[in-house]
């Protein structure tokens, strides 16, 4: 599978730590949710990433947009500490998602709730060996764009 690195491209290593990037799915099976988590982990073995399988949730376009604005936005182990200016956060977003479109995407994430939530909170299933980490995946029959972020207390 070609790889894009967003992440470097975009300069992003000054804000987070963690990575963002895309491969083309043309041609690979994404009719089931199986068939979905098969390559997902496909890509985490690639990238030595924890394969998670079931683990994954499945989110809706509007929360994992939601979700990825938040983990742009501040430090996952420190929720209130604000990682980047809102003009960064927004640009670093519509780059990440110029190629998706709620109607053909499939949406997942390691969470389950969100660290920035102070009422519920979450929790989640690691994909590093860090204290704390986010994936946040945009699935679409033409590519599948990962973006993960890294946080230590």
């Amino acid at each position: 599978m070609e790889r894009r690195d967003i992440f470097g491209q975009l300069e992003m290593e000054e804000y987070y730590w963690g990575d963002a990037f895309d491969v083309i799915t043309t041609g690979k099976d994404i009719s089931t949710e199986g068939a979905r988590f098969e390559l997902l982990d496909k890509v985490c073995g690639k990238e030595n990433l924890n394969c998670l399988g079931a683990g994954w949730k499945q989110l809706t376009y509007y929360e994992a947009n939601e979700l990825l604005k938040k983990a742009l936005t501040y430090d996952l182990a420190y929720s209130s500490a604000r990682l980047a200016p809102d003009e960064k956060v927004q640009f670093f977003k519509d780059e990440i998602l110029k190629d998706t479109q709620d109607t053909s995407t499939y949406c997942f994430t390691n969470w389950s709730g969100s660290p920035w939530d102070i009422e519920q909170g979450g929790s989640w299933n690691p994909l590093t060996k860090n204290t704390f980490d986010m994936g946040i995946v945009f699935l679409t029959p033409a590519k599948l764009i990962f973006a993960y972020f890294i946080s230590e207390d």
